[in-house]
């Protein structure tokens, strides 16, 4: 797309000297955010155990069968009327269903279920896999893990928006900059003062 030798980037330099290539805001913002990800070992672990929660279950009907299974009667026991979030696999490449995964997983009923299916697992199947699931009841179970959770969502959340915004089409740099800062100003409350709220 934009190849400085044969993509479009080197078919508008030949036509007009001055032009300059520029990645448009919402890539910008994505390509942010995976820096800000590899740095930052919470986000990065917090990203790989929902990834890992999703496909161990998605890749399995046995699985899918059991979190169903647990999923339904958790439902019908707190007497849950709303529609269930399904879970969410991870994209590499789309940044903004990572607010999404993280909202799928933390909804009551679904973070509940995963728990109990999880340990359930760990003791159906007698592979590596029903270790790790074993292990990933037991993780979803300390605070820590969910406090981590919760914080990628409010974070993956704030920077959907933002992306959102930012690939309007009529969209200025005015605007665009707006945007980023009110974005900035959100997390930085979130960081500062609004732990009362988040919790």
């Amino acid at each position: 797309m934009t190849g400085h030798l044969r993509g479009l980037a080197a078919q508008l330099k030949e036509e007009s000297n001055a032009a300059i290539s520029v990645h448009c805001f919402a890539h910008c913002l994505n390509l942010f955010l995976q820096d800000c990800t590899r740095q930052c070992t919470l986000v990065r672990d917090s990203l790989s155990l929902v990834s890992e929660i999703a496909n161990m279950i998605k890749n399995s009907s046995k699985k899918v069968t059991v979190f169903d299974k647990i999923r339904q009667q958790m439902s019908f026991d707190n007497n849950d009327r709303g529609p269930i979030k399904n879970l969410k696999p991870l994209c590499p490449t789309r940044w903004a269903v990572r607010s999404s995964a993280f909202e799928a997983l933390l909804e009551k009923t679904n973070y509940k279920s995963v728990i109990n299916a999880m340990a359930e697992i760990g003791e159906l199947v007698s592979d590596d896999s029903g270790s790790k699931a074993k292990g990933i009841s037991q993780q979803l179970q300390k605070f820590e893990i969910y406090f981590r959770m919760k914080l990628c969502f409010l974070f993956f959340n704030a920077t959907k928006q933002a992306s959102g915004t930012l690939q309007t089409k009529a969209l200025s740099l005015t605007e665009a900059m707006k945007c980023v800062t009110v974005t900035k100003q959100y997390l930085q409350r979130l960081r500062d003062t609004s732990f009362n709220q988040f919790y």
